[in-house]
């Protein structure tokens, strides 16, 4: 009789914790001091990399997470001289920086290639980053022109045989501007453009609303005939925000309040 209390009580106790999880699971929230700069996906390893700049003191950030699991990897790495480097690309478990040719001009050189615990693995400052591919990088000698394009190993920087590598798809989605009618779940409020996507027969909404002047920017996720998330992206906006969100397959990423990176599980 014990046994069979007891296997009820665990019973019950299994039922209750499956109806309180959430309708769509968080997978990775963390926050920033400055605002958050750009992002770069790596899906083979499920890394996000960050920048982030502090325009005030003049100072970036670099920052590499999982957005499976939420572990941080590093966090607010500030090489020297940092404000002149920015993040290129977030591959085979790397992060690649590039500086510039000079302080007056956006044209990229030189290659930092950065390891997963924050650390200097190579680098090389006469090449710049074209892309990459699924075996290494396409790089170029920015002191050559016309541009050559040729292939180095990621983990080495070495330069290698490949010929013409197709390039690596990212298999991320972007929303796009909705047009028509909006379904009854999104507040009459609203101004400026509609952002939606679809993803596994879910719909995914951004809109911001206007209130005593300023903007709010807010999220939805809709799907079996209910509102499965709403999320505030942000308040007291001065200017609409065209990037409110992207998809890396299931994972979600969007940004709140410009400092924290959100993923959730769709």
């Amino acid at each position: 009789m014990h046994y069979a209390i007891s296997a009820i009580r665990y019973r019950f106790k299994i039922r209750m914790f499956v109806v309180m999880l959430p309708l769509i699971q968080q997978t990775l929230k963390q926050t920033f001091s400055s605002l958050i700069w750009k992002l770069e996906i790596d899906e083979q390893h499920q890394h996000i990399a960050i920048e982030t700049r502090d325009t005030g003191i003049h100072t970036a950030q670099f920052s590499l997470l999982n957005y499976s699991t939420g572990k941080v990897l590093f966090k607010d790495l500030a090489l020297e001289n940092n404000w002149w480097l920015g993040l290129d690309k977030a591959h085979h478990g790397l992060v690649f920086l590039h500086g510039y040719i000079s302080q007056d001009s956006p044209q990229h050189r030189g290659i930092i290639c950065l390891n997963a615990q924050g650390q200097i693995q190579w680098q090389q400052f006469n090449i710049a980053l074209y892309d990459v591919y699924d075996k290494g990088l396409l790089v170029y000698d920015t002191a050559i022109q016309p541009r050559k394009l040729y292939t180095i190993s990621a983990d080495a920087g070495q330069r290698n045989q490949d010929t013409a590598p197709a390039a690596t798809p990212t298999g991320l989605v972007f929303p796009q501007i909705h047009q028509g009618e909006l379904p009854g779940y999104i507040p009459g409020t609203v101004s400026g453009p509609v952002l939606t996507a679809m993803y596994n027969e879910k719909s995914i909404w951004a809109y911001h609303t206007r209130q005593n002047g300023r903007l709010s920017q807010e999220l939805i996720i809709y799907g079996d005939g209910k509102i499965l998330l709403h999320d505030k992206l942000g308040s007291d906006i001065q200017k609409p925000n065209p990037e409110a969100f992207f998809l890396q397959k299931n994972h979600l990423f969007c940004i709140r309040n410009k400092n924290e990176i959100v993923s959730y599980l769709v």
